[in-house]
């Protein structure tokens, strides 16, 4: 879902990152690990968000939250 939601643009990258945090969430994944895989997205996450040449962006407005993603720390 989360590299679905990258790939299309349909939500902001925030949005998605959290998506695949609720996602890691259900999974009964341990709070530790969790955090460092949505840190990893959130931190890395930029460049195949921003790679035009590999999505459609339905919405390139969207495509601005790169910085600061601490803010989003759960």
């Amino acid at each position: 879902v989360h590299d679905c939601l990258y790939q299309t643009g349909a939500v902001s990258r925030r949005e998605a990152d959290g998506v695949f945090y609720e996602a890691l969430t259900v999974d009964d994944i341990s709070a530790w690990r969790r955090w460092l895989m949505w840190a990893g997205v959130r931190v890395g996450g930029w460049a195949a968000y921003k790679n035009t040449d590999r999505f459609v962006n339905l919405n390139p407005d969207l495509a601005t939250d790169e910085q600061a993603w601490w803010r989003d720390a759960p």
